[in-house]
């Protein structure tokens, strides 16, 4: 019964760990280079997301500026994960 728990809250903590689908694709989209938001003509899927979000040309440079941020969010979620399978691991194992 313990190992049941265990594995039941460890599951859960991975489940709330991992990121929606539209938390992947904000990073994505927050993540890109500054063309992506300069010239959105070119990218079809700037356009919509530009247009969709409304995406003022200020709002797009001060994106740009924080996305060492964004990259920083990103790999801390990975390496959220990465632990998270670890600790699972490791209680199957003992």
């Amino acid at each position: 019964h313990r190992e049941e728990e265990l594995d039941f809250h460890l599951n859960q903590l991975e489940r709330l760990a991992a990121p929606t689908t539209i938390t992947k694709m904000s990073l994505w989209t927050l993540g890109q280079d500054h063309q992506f938001f300069r010239h959105p003509q070119r990218n079809p899927i700037a356009g919509i997301l530009m247009k969709e979000l409304t995406i003022t040309p200020l709002q797009a440079r001060k994106i740009i500026e924080h996305r060492h941020r964004i990259r920083d969010l990103c790999d801390n979620i990975k390496q959220c994960m990465a632990l998270i399978k670890q600790l699972k691991s490791l209680c199957k194992h003992k």
